[in-house]
């Protein structure tokens, strides 16, 4: 049974390497009784390494595969907003952002983003001992693509900080999602 209503919400999970998206994205999207959807790249570490290797030596073709797997994903995205249900993603743009500005590929992907659509809220998981990457993140973070920002210091355990957020949202749950 769901804790939070069935309404259309695209919300996204992101953070770096090991802050447990997945399990803070999980929570919520069982909180809607949904699944939470995995960009096709994040699907664990063998998969990654395949697919680094594959692409390895060629930043363009790295940066092509995500975005390619976001472009993918959000025909789906789309489809079940337009539904009216909720979406819960781990990872999306700011990764693939960030990801293109790790490899040394700095061209603008605003032709791209303009074919995505927008999310509602981005949870921005960092870990307290590093609150910088909160504030290296935080030109990234005024992308359109990303919605609100919540940021969420990982100062306790994700399923407290997850069951904590996903009480707040119910809450506050905005006026264009009740009774849908």
């Amino acid at each position: 049974m769901s804790m939070l209503p069935v309404c259309p919400v695209f919300i996204v999970i992101e953070g770096p390497e090991g802050c447990a998206t997945a399990e803070f994205g999980r929570a919520f999207a069982r909180a809607f009784g949904r699944l939470m959807i995995n960009c096709p790249w994040v699907r664990g570490p063998k998969q990654r390494a395949d697919m680094k290797r594959s692409c390895e030596g060629s930043p363009l073709a790295q940066l092509l595969l995500r975005v390619g797997a976001i472009a993918a994903i959000c025909d789906v995205v789309r489809g079940e907003l337009a539904a009216g249900l909720p979406v819960v993603m781990d990872r999306y743009w700011l990764s693939a952002t960030a990801a293109s500005d790790a490899m040394g590929w700095s061209r603008p992907l605003e032709d791209v983003a303009a074919q995505l659509p927008e999310a509602d809220i981005t949870f921005y998981l960092y870990p307290p001992q590093a609150p910088s990457l909160a504030v290296d993140y935080r030109e990234r973070l005024r992308h359109p693509l990303v919605g609100t920002v919540i940021p969420v210091a990982l100062n306790q355990s994700v399923e407290i900080l997850a069951n904590h957020w996903i009480q707040v949202f119910a809450a506050s749950v905005p006026a264009r999602w009740r009774n849908w």
